[in-house]
């Protein structure tokens, strides 16, 4: 028996591959059949997507509201329909009331969808009261700015970002990020977290994350944020830079005990810095990948606003020790001996590459000078 329609199978398999993050629903077609290389009989297989929903394009590119039926093609998004938003052209898509789709794929580089008032809802396969639908920004940018996002997943590209510019979020939403998302506000990330993107915490915001994280974190020019790990004993944390002395890392499930806090930097060999907090008492240790060299810094453990976690800060260095707190002096002694036993390995050669082992007790400080900065 000859093939039937390989140019069919070739529209099919190339149609999977557009829907094939919207829908998980699949079936399994034997769309033809033929002869292999060795004379066996073989069945051409595709899957494709079941009850796929229909395409609703945006299609005004001066921009504007996404209640209005005149912007979209064939009308406003319903659950049954996705909605596409990849006009070429820039303009922005202003979401101001409860809003609904199967899922939302964004896909130009200059287009902006603002979810001011939402709630938007993506629904999928689940409908409207359990809602799986797909957040897909392959280019371009969604804001999050004060409306709601219910959704099963997000999926950001290479080109594309999402912001969190107002409001306090949770994103229970299983994220895959190869582009960009910016906290500027509140965000808690409960989901879990995938790709090769980053994370940009900007201005006063926090940005929390309930599992592992392995994708690069930077704290903005400016900012005095806060990065918030949940689970940094048991789960990774992405390479963190931009740190400041304005800037805080939160370690939620490292317990903070009076005098039982150490912190210990050292330099890798591409030149940044691991930096190692232990609690001794209960023998737990958290290291967390600073990239810039942090080997001349200070540095402060105390309780975190829950009163149990360990808050990581990097303070400005005093222009002078005259005032220094009582208890500090055995510090003092400690940091004078390793400057000059560092200073007299580098003479002969030997380059001790951590000669700061820094202990914190109660907020004390130990000041490592000049400031990195």
């Amino acid at each position: 028996m000859r093939s039937l329609l390989p140019d069919l199978v070739k529209l099919i398999v190339s149609v999977i591959g557009h829907w094939q993050r919207l829908s998980s629903v699949l079936a399994r077609f034997i769309v033809g059949d033929g002869i292999d290389p060795q004379g066996n009989d073989e069945a051409w297989i595709a899957d494709i997507p079941l009850g796929a929903a229909q395409p609703d394009h945006w299609t005004n590119t001066r921009g504007g509201n996404w209640s209005a039926a005149a912007n979209w093609k064939p009308g406003v998004p319903t659950a049954a329909l996705n909605a596409e938003i990849d006009a070429p052209g820039m303009y922005s898509v202003a979401i101001t009331s409860t809003a609904i789709a199967y899922g939302l794929l964004l896909n130009d580089p200059n287009a902006m969808v603002t979810d001011n008032s939402g709630p938007l809802t993506l629904a999928g396969s689940g409908g409207a009261a359990n809602p799986n639908g797909a957040l897909t920004i392959d280019a371009g940018t969604f804001v999050l700015n004060g409306g709601a996002l219910n959704a099963g997943t997000i999926f950001i590209g290479s080109g594309g970002a999402l912001q969190i510019a107002k409001g306090t979020y949770t994103l229970s939403e299983t994220i895959t990020n190869n582009g960009s998302v910016t906290d500027k506000s509140t965000a808690t990330i409960t989901g879990a977290v995938s790709g090769t993107g980053s994370f940009i915490i900007a201005n006063k915001a926090v940005l929390e994350f309930g599992a592992g994280d392995t994708a690069p974190i930077t704290f903005a020019s400016g900012s005095s944020g806060t990065v918030k790990f949940d689970k940094s004993l048991t789960q990774p944390t992405g390479t963190i830079s931009g740190l400041t002395a304005k800037d805080f890392i939160d370690l939620a499930d490292l317990p903070f005990n009076k005098g039982q806090m150490t912190v210990v930097p050292s330099l890798t060999a591409t030149g940044d810095t691991t930096l190692t907090v232990t609690n001794k008492s209960t023998g737990q240790s958290v290291s967390l990948n600073l990239v810039g060299n942090y080997l001349h810094s200070s540095w402060t453990l105390s309780k975190d606003s829950s009163g149990t976690g360990t808050l990581v800060v990097d303070p400005p260095a005093p222009t002078s020790t005259n005032n220094s707190p009582p208890g500090l002096d055995h510090v003092v002694a400690l940091f004078t001996h390793s400057i000059a036993g560092f200073s007299d390995q580098s003479q002969h050669g030997a380059l001790n590459t951590n000669p700061l082992s820094q202990i914190v007790t109660n907020q004390e400080q130990f000041l490592a000078n000049p400031h990195h900065g």
